[in-house]
């Protein structure tokens, strides 16, 4: 795509975001490292976000490599395989068209990757919310400041670590023989811990360089069917994995994804698109689950409130409890 290969590709999906893009356009034409490309992926977008794709490299033509592809809409998944595809960097940074980077997250990226050669590097984000105009504390960042794979994927699970595609700056090769599965949701649970998997050498990074919007029309503060089938098997192949290469963490795994479930359970509640007979009907997939991975690893590891919360959709009381409360709130 140019003469010398860039530092960093970022790799932007772009679909029907007109009211967020330039703000995410203009964080990265801002970047104080200058050593690297931006690949825009318009996934078939019905509203200007392609048109202010199209502005954006024109305006910024020469300052550094842009390259917009448009194509139809086959979803993130098949955006970001795309933009990847395309890259030339030697790492891989994704960034979602509604968030935004600080300046200065190259620039910090860069000193941490003249350490060593990582493979990886995850580092903190901030997420701050559309509606309240706030900003929202995340978890614990782990304090080491390398660890091999085993590691990571402890941290991953116990998340202290993110799966999401943005948290972390990865070599492209890596991607060589991973791919985003094209028409599942939460399709960076499908991955990052795979990438992990593969690397040698993960640095951590503990500065905040990525902002994180939640809004309540994204796809993850939402609950389909589809979102249901895809947790499902984001988790039966972590496990299959699991069970090839790292038994030792099965457990830990479970606990993770009792969490996970838990959390689209309650999703389930207040997702107003659902039929009260499809919410019941998602509500007793995710129970059966849960109590699947209960029987296979146990309780023990699991947070007070996981437990708690646990017993009471046992008891099928844990969703009338979710929507009074709700109810409460109108």
């Amino acid at each position: 795509m140019q003469d010398s290969q860039p530092m960093f590709s970022l790799i932007v999906p772009i679909y029907n975001v007109e009211a967020y893009l330039e703000e995410c356009l203009d964080s990265i034409a801002s970047q104080t490292n200058r050593d690297f490309e931006a690949i825009l992926v318009d996934d078939g977008s019905t509203d200007s976000s392609g048109k202010i794709a199209d502005a954006f490299q024109k305006e910024n033509a020469g300052a550094f490599p842009i390259h917009v592809i448009h194509q139809a809409n086959r979803g993130l998944s098949a955006a970001r395989n795309c933009g990847i595809a395309h890259a030339s960097g030697t790492y891989v940074l994704c960034v979602d068209s509604d968030d935004y980077i600080i300046s200065g997250t190259l620039e910090s990226l860069q000193r941490k990757l003249d350490e060593a050669p990582y493979d990886m590097v995850f580092f903190r984000f901030q997420t701050f919310s559309t509606v309240k105009n706030e900003h929202i504390k995340t978890g614990s960042f782990p304090n080491a400041q390398s660890v091999g794979s085993k590691d990571a994927l402890m941290f991953l699970f116990s998340k202290r670590l993110e799966s999401y595609a943005w948290s972390f700056v990865a070599k492209h090769e890596l991607y060589k023989n991973i791919h985003f599965p094209v028409g599942r949701n939460y399709e960076d649970k499908a991955t990052t811990y795979r990438l992990i998997a593969d690397s040698k050498k993960i640095g951590l990074l503990n500065e905040p360089l990525y902002c994180y919007r939640l809004r309540l029309g994204s796809i993850v503060h939402k609950m389909s069917a589809a979102d249901v089938d895809s947790e499902l098997k984001n988790c039966s192949e972590q496990r299959a994995f699991l069970e090839r290469s790292y038994p030792e963490l099965l457990d830990l795994q479970s606990s993770y994804y009792a969490y996970e479930l838990l959390i689209d359970y309650w999703k389930c509640s207040y997702t107003k698109s659902l039929s009260s007979g499809e919410r019941r009907r998602l509500q007793r997939i995710l129970s059966q689950e849960l109590h699947k991975l209960a029987v296979l690893s146990g309780t023990s590891n699991w947070g007070k409130g996981m437990r708690m919360r646990y017993m009471l959709m046992r008891l099928h009381v844990l969703a009338p409890i979710q929507r009074f409360r709700i109810w409460l709130r109108r």
